[in-house]
């Protein structure tokens, strides 16, 4: 029963009714299932939630269940769109999680927030441990595009290539928009 109406409900975005039903299942000795967290997991984080977020996720991974790679991301995400930037990478660092997607969010949130140095630092971090891939480097490289840091761009660009991530059409994208900030137009 619950299994099957947890997921409805949070579907439905009526988060309400599904934590109430999620804590009666709780009482009642009843385990979620890894669908039931996870459905509920992304409902929470669709309504900004975060501390349930952590909660739950924390009541998950000690039942055993590890959450899938999309689950860490959204809630990376949720993080950066509170502007909790800081604690996003905290929270990675703590679970030990250093996989692509949700770096690569993180990458997206530090950006966005002008906090370059940090998304320079795990952009380094996730090249060292063979995460890193193509768009990783592109959001860094669009970011220092957009601010017309043609010196800055071209280094990346040669450390992505001797990283064995070759340069994609988003790339060259923003080796364009770089030159355009800088008036460049030739």
């Amino acid at each position: 029963f619950y299994s099957c109406i947890i997921p409805l409900f949070c579907q439905e975005n009526k988060l309400e009714e599904g934590i109430r039903l999620f804590e009666m299942m709780r009482t009642s000795n009843f385990t979620a299932d890894s669908l039931v967290y996870e459905v509920l997991l992304q409902s929470l984080c669709k309504n900004l939630r975060l501390d349930d977020v952590i909660k739950v996720l924390e009541e998950m991974m000690e039942t055993g269940l590890m959450p899938p790679n999309n689950v860490f991301a959204v809630v990376v995400y949720v993080f950066c769109k509170l502007g909790k930037v800081d604690d996003a990478m905290k929270f990675l660092e703590d679970k030990q999680i250093m996989e692509t997607s949700a770096c690569n969010v993180l990458l997206e949130g530090c950006c966005s927030t002008g906090k370059f140095l940090m998304a320079e630092d795990l952009l380094v971090k996730m090249s060292e441990r063979n995460v890193a891939d193509c768009n990783s480097w592109n959001i860094v490289i669009r970011w220092l595009s957009e601010h017309a840091r043609i010196r800055e761009v071209r280094e990346l660009l040669g450390r992505m290539v001797v990283s064995c991530s070759l340069p994609d059409c988003d790339t060259y994208s923003a080796l364009v928009v770089c030159h355009c900030k800088m008036s460049n137009y030739r």
